[in-house]
C-alpha cells in the first residue's frame, strides 16, 4: 500500500538536479507537484480553480503556505482514517500522530501540532519531521528548521524499523471537504476546516502535564465519527 511517505521518497529522483536550489527545497517543489496532481484528479478541467500566482512573500510566509499544503495532502492520504483510528485506540501510532498533528495545525492549535509531529518524527515518520522543518521555518527559527530538515532526509534514507499496518483505504474527511481544502491551498489561501470539526477538536481533552509546552489535545474515538461526517446533517449536494 502506497503511503504519502512513499510518494515523497520516490519523487526524490530529481534531488541531484536541484541540490543547489534553496529555498524552496526539493521537498517543497514536490509538495506543490502532488497538490497539482490531486487537483487534476478531483476537478474536471472546466471547474478547476485558476492556478494561484507564484508566492513572492517572505520565507516564513512561503513556509506557512507549504506547511498548509503538506497538511492537506496528509489528510488526503488514503490511509489517514485508519491511521488516526489506531491512534485513538492506542495513542501509539506514528502515522496517526502525523494525521492528528495536521488536523491540529489546520485549527491553529500550534503547540499540540508540534507535540504530535515530534512524537511521530521520534517514531520514524519522515513526513512529520518535514512538517517540523516547515513549522520552524515559518517562525524564522532557522537553526531548528535545519535540524528537522536533516532528520527528515535521514529518516527517508535510513528509516527506523517499525511495524507497517495495512488496511482498507478510507477518507478521513468527506471528499467534498477534502476538495475544498485542496482548492484553498491551490489559491494560496489558508485552508479552513468546517466549523463542526473545529468545535469537535475544541472539546478534546487536553493533557494535564506541566512538562508539556502549552496545551496538547489528545485524540478521542468520538472525533473519528465527527470527521467522517456520520451522524450530523450536511448542507449542499453530494460530495
Amino acid at each position: 500500500m502506497t503511503t504519502i511517505d512513499d510518494l515523497l521518497r520516490d519523487a526524490r529522483v530529481l534531488a541531484d538536479d536541484y541540490c543547489d536550489y534553496q529555498p524552496p527545497a526539493v521537498e517543497l517543489r514536490l509538495a506543490r507537484a502532488l497538490a497539482r496532481r490531486a487537483m487534476r484528479a478531483e476537478y474536471p478541467e472546466s471547474t478547476r480553480p485558476a492556478a494561484a500566482a507564484p508566492n513572492r512573500g517572505s520565507e516564513p510566509e512561503q513556509a506557512r503556505h507549504e506547511l498548509d499544503l503538506t497538511c492537506t495532502l496528509v489528510l488526503n492520504w488514503p490511509q489517514a482514517a485508519a491511521s488516526f483510528a489506531r491512534l485513538t485506540e492506542t495513542l501509539n501510532d506514528p502515522d496517526g500522530a502525523l494525521v492528528f498533528a495536521c488536523l491540529l495545525h489546520l485549527t491553529a492549535r500550534e503547540e499540540g501540532a508540534r507535540f504530535w509531529w515530534k512524537f511521530a518524527a521520534g517514531a520514524g515518520n519522515p513526513t512529520a519531521a518535514f512538517c517540523l522543518y516547515l513549522d520552524h521555518r515559518r517562525h524564522a527559527e532557522y537553526r531548528d528548521a535545519d535540524y528537522w530538515r536533516r532528520q527528515s532526509s535521514c529518516l527517508r534514507v535510513n528509516p527506523l524499523p517499525r511495524s507497517r499496518v495495512t488496511c482498507a483505504p478510507g477518507t478521513l474527511l468527506p471528499r467534498r471537504e477534502l476538495r475544498a481544502l485542496l482548492a484553498e491551498c491551490h489559491e494560496g489561501r489558508h485552508p479552513q476546516l468546517p466549523p463542526p470539526i473545529e468545535r469537535a477538536i475544541s472539546r478534546l481533552p487536553v493533557a494535564d502535564d506541566e512538562c508539556l509546552d502549552g496545551e496538547v489535545p489528545t485524540p478521542s474515538r468520538n472525533l473519528v465519527t465527527t470527521l467522517s461526517g456520520d451522524g450530523r446533517p450536511r448542507g449542499g449536494g453530494a460530495g
